[in-house]
């Protein structure tokens, strides 16, 4: 293992932490350099993360399944239709090239 990989270990997994584990090897590698803690390759960084079994958490689609209550419908708005194929067809010209 080379010096600079032996120096990341300890800032990867704590800036890892600190981003509630969201974080993937490029944005850990650009919050090490702004910090001004390491100046390792994003690769470098990728390499730590796989020897410590790090992986970042990608977000998940809206959970409906849940108890809490629903928004309230404050525009009022009905969004169901009387008929399947029940809408206004706007008049159309015919462009012939």
């Amino acid at each position: 293992m080379d010096k600079c990989r032996d120096r990341i270990d300890k800032p990867v997994k704590d800036t890892h932490s600190a981003s509630c584990k969201v974080y993937g090897y490029r944005k850990i590698q650009r919050r090490l350099v702004q910090q001004g803690l390491e100046q390792c390759c994003a690769g470098t960084v990728r390499k730590a993360m796989q020897q410590f079994g790090i992986r970042s958490r990608r977000g998940g689609t809206t959970n409906s399944d849940h108890n809490r209550p629903v928004a309230e419908n404050l525009l009022e708005r009905g969004f169901s239709a009387s008929a399947p194929t029940n809408y206004p067809r706007k008049k159309t010209n015919k462009v012939n090239n």
